[in-house]
């Protein structure tokens, strides 16, 4: 094999090393015939039992570095595709470390590659009502943010929870509203019970939420805060 494609090998196998985050490398069967497979950890793999995204990460990257000589600039369209969340979060800074004079240009629709490469610069694209596209202003990648944060910046996902959830903890949110001011209907007051016991099923964060205690309602604070004459009544602590 020529020193070329032995270096390009050492990349590659650095990349996916990276990426994965287990010990990968290449292993070429020339006898009795031509088949390269892949040895992860202490499994040997052939290109039929890996998983679609490690077969399209080792394609293109194979592809890029045999047709490119440092420096270079790669164009990818989705480079989340197939991958795990674990993997999407290495795959920005793999090829940085790997291709370090190689520019990137990448879109991408997971936070997880959004907020995963240091010194990044995201461009958002959005649509009009009319259907035509715009650029915001680039902003620097969300380091250190947390990925909520970064679906609700970047992608305007407000929601942490899937949207049958969402659509029913706006509902409580609403009632309890109403039920603070004291107005709630029969009907909602039970509807609101019932949504409280579906959420509450669903998980200790919802449960957390839905069981909190309601602030008491204005007027009755007043009520408890204030003497007959109209001052307020205070309390000295003893210990």
């Amino acid at each position: 094999m020529s020193s070329r494609y032995t270096a390009v090998f050492d990349v590659l196998e650095r990349g996916l090393r990276r990426v994965c985050g287990e010990n990968v490398s290449i292993v070429v069967d020339i006898e009795p015939s031509f088949q390269p497979k892949l040895r992860v950890g202490e499994r040997v793999l052939n290109f039929s039992q890996i998983s679609d995204g490690l077969k399209a990460t080792l394609g293109w990257m194979a592809d890029f570095m045999m047709r490119e000589d440092a420096p270079g600039l790669l164009l990818f369209d989705g480079i989340e595709g197939f991958l795990h969340p674990l993997w999407q979060r290495r795959i920005l800074p793999a090829v940085r470390e790997t291709l370090p004079e190689t520019q990137s240009i990448v879109t991408s629709h997971s936070p997880f590659v959004i907020s995963s490469c240091a010194d990044a610069v995201i461009h958002v694209l959005k649509v009009n009502k009319d259907g035509s596209a715009y650029a915001e202003a680039p902003v620097r990648a969300p380091i250190g943010e947390s990925i909520t944060s970064t679906l609700k910046d970047i992608f305007g996902v407000d929601s942490r929870f899937d949207v049958e959830t969402e659509k029913q903890l706006n509902e409580w949110n609403e009632l309890n509203k109403i039920r603070v001011e004291g107005k709630l209907e029969p009907a909602d007051e039970a509807r609101f019970k019932e949504l409280t016991r579906v959420l509450s099923s669903r998980s200790e964060e919802l449960r957390s939420i839905v069981n909190q205690p309601s602030p008491l309602p204005k007027a009755t604070v007043d009520s408890l805060t204030q003497t007959p004459a109209g001052r307020v009544r205070r309390r000295v602590a003893t210990h």
